[in-house]
């Protein structure tokens, strides 16, 4: 993804690495439940749907994740933190604005 911020390219690089770190612990043991992974790759999906766009091209990088990637897309749909649905505060990110 060319023309992202240089922090969202952090935290998408960052989500990547969670999210392959931990597929690859449940191929290769899937009786183990991996929290500690899970955990982590949870944390970096947050932190990238938090992530406040700075640009058009950050407004496409993390919408095309949204649409690209199942577990994204249904944290986006189905998820609340704090009383507040993931999809509003993935909205607001895209607006620019910072989420806590």
């Amino acid at each position: 993804m060319e023309n992202v911020s240089p922090a969202l390219a952090e935290a998408i690089a960052t989500w990547e690495a969670a999210e392959a770190a931990f597929r690859s612990a449940v191929v290769a043991d899937p009786s183990n439940d991996h929290d500690k992974l899970f955990e982590a790759k949870e944390a970096a999906e947050l932190a990238l749907i938090t992530h406040p766009c700075l640009t058009i091209d950050d407004v496409r990088a993390k919408a095309t994740i949204a649409i690209r990637d199942g577990n994204v897309f249904d944290s986006l749909t189905n998820c609340n933190i704090d009383g507040e649905h993931v999809q509003m505060i993935f909205l607001r990110s895209i607006l620019g604005e910072a989420v806590p």
